[in-house]
């Protein structure tokens, strides 16, 4: 999936971002963000999708 491998890719974030200490903790991150591109995309009736949050002020 090109969203896991895209994120996957950002070695240095793992930790801050991902959550994971190292490439050995992709499988969960592919868990991980599979289960929320199917809980997001279930809101819309969909197989997969993204949440995107408006910023109203900054």
């Amino acid at each position: 999936m090109r969203k896991v491998e895209a994120l996957s890719a950002h070695r240095s974030q793992y930790r801050t971002t991902m959550g994971i200490d190292n490439e050995n903790h992709v499988g969960e991150l592919t868990e991980k963000v599979l289960r929320q591109l199917a809980d997001h995309g279930s809101l819309a009736g969909l197989g997969a999708g993204e949440a995107f949050h408006l910023l109203d002020s900054i």
